[in-house]
């Protein structure tokens, strides 16, 4: 089990991981010698059901995505991780192997596993990305590093002020939400990147966030994919001062 924050990437982390070892995820169309299949949060549970026993029988190795967020199967699981079917049946094949991802389950409609169930899994968890990660990760996404910065430092302040007033978790700041808002301010202004500051002054963004809103009227966040500096003319400031609003 890897348990950690929403979007930090547990799941492709699972994917590269597999993929390096000579796995290969496992479609309709394909048969690998080495299968991984991957369930989704919003697979349907017989759908998901029959491609336990698949795998089972195929000795493959199963990503059950956000496995404490949906119906956990626990009876077909623990019989699984016995050796069997329900039915009393073995393996065509040795190998199956379960990997889930969860986000803790203090967090919103996530359950806790049985202990039956816990006794059959090792748990590891995903520390949150420290900020110069986080950085990196936003400069990929196509925001420059001065912009980096400040979204990374106003999303630890909010982070440290919804632990403070114990906020619902559905609410709570999650580094999905800080890639989110990073691409819909890359994607706003990807629209004005070939025009003059003139031109992109007198335009207003159509996506209303705050931080989108106050990056259009400055230019700080003007997608530069070759310049990670921020350009002289550029005024010295917070430009996330009223906070990330998520």
């Amino acid at each position: 089990m890897i348990e950690g924050e929403s979007g930090i990437g547990k799941s492709k982390l699972v994917m590269h991981l597999l993929a390096s070892h000579g796995y290969e995820k496992a479609t309709g169309q394909n048969a690998p010698a080495k299968p991984f299949y991957y369930l989704p949060v919003s697979m349907q549970l017989e759908d998901k059901q029959r491609l336990l026993l698949k795998a089972f029988h195929e000795g493959a190795v199963v990503i059950i995505d956000e496995i404490n967020s949906s119906p956990m199967m626990e009876s077909l699981l623990n019989t699984l991780l016995m050796g069997k079917t329900p039915d009393g049946q073995r393996p065509d094949k040795p190998g199956f192997l379960v990997i889930g991802t969860q986000n803790p389950p203090t967090a919103n409609s996530r359950r806790k596993p049985s202990t039956a169930l816990a006794r059959r899994l090792t748990t590891l968890e995903l520390p949150p990305y420290p900020a110069q990660e986080m950085q990196a990760i936003l400069r990929h996404e196509g925001i420059n590093l001065p912009c980096a910065h400040a979204l990374v430092e106003l999303h630890q302040e909010e982070t440290q002020k919804a632990a403070q007033v114990k906020m619902a978790a559905e609410k709570k700041p999650s580094f999905r939400k800080l890639i989110d808002l990073a691409k819909r301010i890359v994607k706003t202004h990807l629209k004005g990147r070939d025009e003059s500051q003139e031109e992109v002054a007198k335009k207003r963004p159509a996506d209303e966030h705050p931080a989108v809103k106050l990056s259009w009227q400055t230019n700080f966040f003007r997608f530069r994919p070759s310049n990670n500096k921020a350009p002289k003319n550029d005024p010295e400031f917070n430009p996330l001062s009223e906070g990330l609003a998520y």
